[in-house]
């Protein structure tokens, strides 16, 4: 079962995530996974920007790169076990066309989808119709395309180094210390540290808890 984080936790409602414990005790092979979609920056409606208005984590390129990469953090706080996302090429496709008003199928011109910049659309290709935005040698179109990892990708595969991070030292005893770390900075789905400080903060402290594990601090007598 996948669940829209904005449904997950409502604004102004409270965590629904103890409501799938009785689905999820109905047999060993169920999942409950997590998602991500317009309606976390605000609208799905073309030609209306919401994310301004709603602090969800989100994937929107004017969104603010910790809101790129929190969503990893909300996936282990909620003991989800995956997340989806619905596209990573959705302004590559010539049937649909990209941008407001006009449109476009070239991702290197437009993002703009489900009111919002970037939804869905997370790498970009070197050769888009008839340019080459990534080129050989006198312009030519490279002769093994490439896909380009935009930054917002890279901040979920951050994210997910994070998720990391917690996972291994819960399941080494020290969930506590990991979801304390969680609440330093993030107070509820909608709610966490916008600048970047508080989540390195807590990243800085679960990694020094798990090099502690390998190489402890020794404090000798004085002589």
């Amino acid at each position: 079962m996948v669940v829209p984080i904005t449904e997950m936790e409502r604004q102004g409602g409270s965590l629904q995530r103890a409501s799938y414990d009785k689905w999820l005790s109905g047999g060993s092979n169920l999942r409950l996974w997590s998602y991500q979609a317009c309606s976390s920056t605000g609208t799905c409606a073309n030609g209306t920007t919401g994310g301004s208005r709603v602090t969800y984590p989100n994937l929107d390129v004017d969104g603010v790169p910790v809101a790129n990469r929190a969503f990893e953090w909300l996936t282990f706080l909620h003991n989800q076990s995956g997340e989806l996302y619905y596209d990573d090429t959705y302004c590559w496709n010539t049937f649909i066309a990209c941008g407001y008003p006009s449109g476009t199928t070239d991702p290197w011109t437009s993002v703009y989808a489900f009111g919002g910049n970037g939804d869905g659309t997370l790498v970009y290709p070197t050769t888009s119709g008839t340019t080459n935005h990534v080129t050989a040698s006198a312009g030519r179109a490279l002769s093994t395309p490439l896909f380009l990892p935009s930054i917002r990708l890279k901040l979920v595969r951050d994210g997910m180094q994070d998720y990391e991070y917690l996972n291994k030292l819960t399941n080494l005893g020290y969930g506590s210390l990991a979801k304390n770390q969680v609440a330093s900075w993030i107070r509820n789905s909608y709610t966490f540290e916008i600048t970047g400080s508080g989540l390195q903060a807590a990243r800085m402290t679960l990694g020094m808890a798990m090099h502690q594990l390998s190489y402890p601090i020794l404090v000798s007598s004085p002589h």
